[in-house]
């Protein structure tokens, strides 16, 4: 990531404000880990105290800076598996331990801040849902790339921060909302693909469908709505999936 530096004249508001704008410059150039060093470093100044668009961009920033790693991680375990020639297995292997070094690296830097600063941090339920489900979400990633007593107990922190984020998002947000929506989607994956129980995966995808369903929609709504209604394609899309596997 590249070296950010700040000017110690500045108040903490004004080097905050710094770090946003350069992520933004940062997004627009298609630097995804000098944004997310930047809104690390945004939210360490902020002592978590982020604006949604705030948090936002939080998100976004390590969402790539994550994504490009998973996909290249995938791509060389599946051609690894495949290849006969020992060297060439050799430098796959060697390579896919060096990317994972790195996402790991990532997500621990991603639930550091989520523990240290923006959980503690929160004010409403929103963000408690947002930074609960993103606290989940980066320990599933760890899950994906551990073994053994490692995986176990990063799946179980990552089923722990989902069920918090359920609690607090059940008592608070429409079943329509879609961050309740995206909880119960990730929390499914969470279960098909690390705990391998596709019979639990179907029920939490069913219930957030029902429970969406049996509200009266509005179609003319705003964006919000299109987001949600694509998150539950996604449900019903997978509860199809798994259905079918255990049936």
């Amino acid at each position: 990531m590249a070296e950010i530096t700040n000017d110690e004249g500045k108040s903490k508001e004004e080097q905050k404000m710094q770090m946003i704008i350069t992520a933004q410059i940062a997004f627009d150039a298609d630097r995804c880990d000098d944004m997310a060093d930047c809104m690390h470093k945004a939210t360490v100044i902020a002592g978590g105290h982020l604006s949604r668009e705030e948090r936002d961009l939080l998100s976004v920033a390590f969402k790539n800076a994550t994504a490009v790693r998973r996909l290249s991680w995938r791509v060389i375990a599946a051609s690894e598996q495949g290849e006969k020639d020992a060297r060439m297995k050799d430098a796959s292997k060697m390579y896919r331990h060096q990317i994972e070094g790195e996402l790991l690296a990532i997500c621990q830097l991603v639930v550091g801040l989520l523990d240290d600063y923006l959980i503690p941090a929160s004010n409403d339920s929103n963000s408690e849902v947002f930074y609960y489900k993103m606290k989940g979400d980066y320990c599933r990633y760890r899950a994906e790339l551990l073994l053994g007593k490692e995986r176990e107990d990063a799946a179980a922190e990552s089923e722990a921060a989902y069920r918090k984020a359920e609690d607090i998002s059940s008592a608070n947000l429409s079943p329509l909302h879609p961050l309740r929506l995206g909880l119960s989607l990730n929390h499914s994956v969470l279960y098909y693909e690390i705990f391998r129980d596709s019979v639990t995966a179907c029920s939490i995808a069913s219930k957030a469908i029902t429970e969406a369903e049996q509200l009266e929609y509005d179609s003319t709504a705003d964006d919000t709505d299109d987001e949600a209604l694509s998150i539950l394609k996604l449900l019903k899309d997978n509860f199809t999936i798994w259905n079918h596997d255990y049936n």
